[in-house]
């Protein structure tokens, strides 16, 4: 194993310990799994079913792309991460704007500043990834873009519950 395979799996890893344990502070009973009643559970379910084609509609593309004069190498291990992002970005979209995304006992206030603190952190590990010239390599990103996207993602996430609570406070 190299030594970028293994810092990518030692990062996957603290990352689902730090997603663990934040999960157990962000939920109001302590406890790191959410609830949800019927109606979210079968509103995720379809998320998860249209993050799904997402993802395969993106692997697709991405083998299209492949067979052109675009050399998909360039996109380095980011190529299998951009079709998982913008799965999760339809799957954590239509929950959010179906009702299904935030559970019975989460604090939506803690929710939010740990979204904030996540999306500055991974941005600013990539900017300074692209200030001091590690995002690309040999013309290839490398994996301070994945920080990149993982910012974005939850950038995304909170503009949505953002406008998801301002459409609410109108029909309120």
């Amino acid at each position: 194993m190299t030594g970028t395979a293994a810092g990518l799996v030692a990062g996957i890893v603290v990352g689902l310990i730090v997603v663990f344990f934040a999960l157990r502070k962000l939920n109001d009973d302590g406890k790191a799994k959410t609830k949800y009643d019927e109606r979210q559970k079968a509103v995720r379910g379809m998320a998860y079913t249209y993050g799904f084609w997402t993802i395969l509609a993106a692997n697709a593309a991405m083998l299209v792309i492949s067979a052109t004069a675009f050399d998909v190498a360039k996109l380095g291990p980011c190529l299998y991460f951009i079709p998982i992002f913008a799965g999760i970005v339809v799957q954590v979209s239509y929950s959010i704007f179906n009702d299904g995304y935030v559970g019975l006992n989460t604090n939506m206030k803690k929710y939010t500043i740990f979204m904030i603190i996540v999306t500055v952190f991974n941005i600013g590990v990539a900017l300074t990834a692209f200030i001091n010239g590690k995002m690309f390599t040999n013309g290839r990103l490398q994996g301070p873009f994945l920080n990149l996207l993982c910012g974005l993602l939850f950038f995304v996430v909170a503009v949505d519950l953002l406008i998801k609570q301002a459409m609410d406070g109108k029909e309120a």
